[in-house]
C-alpha cells in the first residue's frame, strides 16, 4: 500500500500540481504518457533507420483502388497527433487503472509493432501530386515519412485506443464517445485517402489495438506497471498521487 503523503511533494512535484495538473494530465499520468509518447517515436524511427536497406513488401490489393485518393485528407491525418494527445490524457483523468489499462496495451502493441516492422517490412505506391496547398502539405510529410513501417498502421492503433480506452465508460458522456470513435474512423479513412496506407494495414491496426486491451484486461500486466509507474513518480516528484486510486 502507497503511504506517500502529497506533503512530500518535491518543488518539482508542486510545480507540477500547481501549474499543469489541473488542465492537463494528472500528475500520475505524466511517466507512463511520456513512455508512450517515446517508446512510439524509438520503435517507429528507429525501425526505419535498423531496416532502411530491407526489400519491403507491398500489401495493396484492388479493394485499396475503391477508396480514391483525396489530398484534403491531409487535415484529418495530420490530427492525428492532438487527437492522440487528447484521448490519451482523457483517460488518464478517469482514474488509475483506467490509465493503467490503456497504457498496458499500448506498450503491447508497440511491441508487436516492432516485430512486424522487422520482421515483416512493408511499402506501398504513393500517387503523383496535383497542385495545391493540401497536396503540398501532403508532398511534405511523403518527404519526411518514406513508406515503411505500414503494416500495422500505428496511426489506426493509436486513434483505436483512444475510443476503445473510453469505450462504455461510464465516467465519459455518451456524446464524447461518440465523437472519440467519430475522430477514429475519420483517422483511419484519412490513411487510406492519402495513401499512406492499405486497407490491410488499417485492419491490422484495428485488430491489435483490441487485443493489446484484452490482454491488459486479463493480466497482471497493467498492475505491474502501476506498481514500476508509481516507484518512477516518487523518485520524479516525491510523492505518490494517491487521489488517482
Amino acid at each position: 500500500m502507497r503511504t506517500a503523503e502529497k506533503t512530500e511533494l518535491n518543488r518539482l512535484g508542486r510545480w507540477y500540481d500547481r501549474y499543469l495538473s489541473g488542465w492537463l494530465a494528472p500528475r500520475f499520468a505524466f511517466v507512463p504518457l511520456v513512455l508512450c509518447y517515446a517508446l512510439n517515436c524509438l520503435i517507429y524511427f528507429g525501425t526505419q533507420l535498423l531496416m532502411r536497406h530491407a526489400a519491403p513488401l507491398c500489401m495493396e490489393t484492388p479493394l485499396d483502388g475503391l477508396f480514391p485518393f483525396m489530398p484534403g485528407w491531409v487535415w484529418v491525418y495530420i490530427f492525428f497527433v492532438p487527437f492522440w494527445l487528447y484521448g490519451y490524457i482523457r483517460v488518464s483523468r478517469l482514474r488509475r487503472a483506467d490509465l493503467d489499462r490503456l497504457v498496458a496495451a499500448h506498450l503491447l502493441c508497440e511491441a508487436a509493432c516492432a516485430l512486424f516492422f522487422i520482421l515483416l517490412p512493408t511499402t506501398n505506391t504513393r500517387p503523383e501530386l496535383p497542385q495545391g496547398f493540401s497536396a503540398a502539405a501532403l508532398g511534405l510529410i511523403y518527404q519526411l515519412d518514406p513508406p515503411r513501417n505500414l503494416f500495422p498502421s500505428i496511426h489506426c492503433m493509436v486513434s483505436w485506443l483512444c475510443w476503445a480506452g473510453v469505450r462504455g465508460n461510464p465516467r465519459v458522456s455518451r456524446a464524447e464517445r461518440w465523437l472519440l470513435f467519430a475522430g477514429a474512423v475519420c483517422i483511419c479513412l484519412s490513411t487510406l485517402f492519402v495513401r499512406q496506407h492499405v486497407l490491410a494495414d488499417v485492419f491490422a491496426g484495428i485488430a491489435l489495438a483490441e487485443a493489446g486491451l484484452a490482454v491488459s484486461r486479463h493480466t497482471g500486466l497493467a498492475p505491474a506497471l502501476s506498481r514500476l509507474f508509481a516507484k518512477l513518480e516518487l523518485r520524479l516528484f516525491g510523492a505518490v498521487d494517491e487521489q488517482a486510486d
